[in-house]
Parts: structure tokens; sequence; C-alpha cells
């Protein structure tokens, strides 16, 4: 069996296609590596900084002939390709042609889960926070809904699609509502046996080191700010016993490494489940 993950957000699809090699099943990811992360792939769909546009046509057009032949495909998101709806669109023609099977991932702020969550379905939503309600993110999100192409493209896609695999308890009642037939969750993908637990808390450890990795802008939609403050109270009440180590869009193997030198992590708030941290 031949398998194509496109799109990548945080190794979701990357974690998933080490899984599915160990069930010696053929595996390709291609992608853009989830921007500054540079998620490792096989086929290559960054975007060039310069001359985006037409750099980023030819090279799509160079790996267009990689993405065919699957008998599965998963898709990341809707908008898979991290782009304009109408290029997004045309790959996906190409990749229903080619392909056999067609599966879509549940797996972030589409078109589907912000209509759900913004109906006031979802207790534990970014868009139910009165604090952030003006942040710049949400109303993006929010002024997407009103974009014909982007939903179009979203519907289109989750429409043809064969299945649709959450991530999530809030992306699976979102797509539920809509596709109770095809709609299944699946936890992330992770091999635990990657990150055994390794105990840096000695006689000689002075302060305890808490952890928060942020990502530029995204800091509300996150709850980072909210986290930050009550360990900034903390560490006020006890100055020499806490540390805050604070980090933001470091590629993911530097940023791995300043996270195993920590003792405590602390991820974002608002949210129906576990998601990736780096």
């Amino acid at each position: 069996m031949k398998v194509l993950l496109l799109g990548d957000y945080s190794g979701l699809h990357l974690n998933l296609a080490q899984g599915l090699k160990m069930l010696n099943i053929d595996v390709t990811v291609a992608s853009n590596g989830d921007g500054w992360k540079d998620i490792p792939r096989n086929v290559d769909l960054k975007q060039p900084e310069k001359f985006k546009r037409i750099r980023f046509l030819t090279k799509l057009s160079k790996a267009l002939p990689q993405l065919k032949g699957y008998d599965i495909v998963q898709l990341i998101n809707p908008i898979f390709l991290g782009t304009h709806p109408w290029l997004n669109d045309l790959v996906f023609q190409f990749i229903k042609k080619h392909n056999q099977y067609i599966f879509l991932g549940a797996n972030g702020m589409d078109y589907y889960y912000c209509s759900y969550a913004m109906q006031g379905k979802l207790k534990h939503s970014v868009f139910q926070v009165p604090d952030i309600k003006d942040d710049p993110l949400i109303k993006q999100h929010k002024q997407a809904l009103n974009n014909k192409m982007w939903v179009q493209s979203n519907i289109n896609v989750a429409k043809y699609a064969h299945g649709i695999t959450a991530c999530n308890v809030g992306y699976f009642m979102a797509y539920k509502a809509i596709y109770p037939d095809k709609t299944t969750h699946i936890p992330l993908p992770i091999d635990t046996s990657k990150y055994a637990f390794i105990n840096n808390i000695n006689k000689n450890t002075k302060a305890i080191t808490f952890f928060i990795g942020k990502i530029k802008g995204r800091e509300r939609r996150k709850g980072i700010d909210v986290i930050e403050r009550n360990l900034l109270n903390l560490k006020q009440k006890y100055p020499h016993d806490v540390m805050i180590k604070t980090i933001s869009n470091l590629p993911t193997a530097q940023y791995t490494k300043e996270l195993n030198d920590s003792h405590v992590l602390c991820d974002q708030k608002y949210s129906y489940g576990i998601g990736m941290n780096a």
C-alpha cells in the first residue's frame, strides 16, 4: 500500500508516517515544514521568500509527479497547501484525478470548526473568551467566514473526502455535526519510545524551570498570556525557587533541546484535548 500525507501541522503527519512505516507501509510526506518549524518531509512544498508566486508555481509543478499514484492520500487540512484557495483547488483536482482514496484531516481552524465554535457550541473555545475577542487572529478567523472562495474550498474538500479524521474532540464535534457517517476521532500519533522520562531534578537543582513555548502573534489565542501571568505571580512569591524560560518561533530540533533542559512544560489553555507542543 502506498500512502501520501499532504501537509503537516506540528509533526502530526511526520509521526503518523513513522508509525505506518513500522507496519511496512510505503509512506511519503509532502509539506511546507509547517513554516519556521522546518519539520522533516520527503517532498518540500515550502514557499520561497522572494518572488513567491512564480517560484512556488515552478516548484509545485516539479513536485506534482511525486503526488500521484497513491492508494490513500490524507490532507492535513482543507487548505492543505497553506496558500491561496484557488491554487489549493487546482492541486486538489490533480490529487483527485491521480489517486484512489482521499481522507481529510480535521486538525485546525478551518471553516467547519470556526463556524461551529462561533455558534457557541464549544465551551472550551477561543471564540468564547471575552478577553481575546479583539485579538487580531481571532478577528481574522471570523472574517474568513465571509471569504466565499475559502469557505467553498473547505466545503468541496470535505464533501469529496472518503473519510474525515479529527485529531481532537473539538474538531470531531464540529465535523460530526455535518458528516456523521464519515467522521472519526483519531488521537495524535506519537512514538512514545523516543521520549523517555528523564528526571533532571536532583539535590543540586536550585530552582524549578517552567517552559513556555510561544508562537509570535498567537499568545492570546493559546492562552499563553494567562499562563505567563500566573507563572510571574508564582515567581514573585518564590523568587529563588522558580525560573521561567520563554522561547519563541524556534526550529523543532532547537526547540526540543530547550524543552529537555526544563522541568515543567506549560501549554495552551483553550482546548478540548491535548495538542502537539513543538
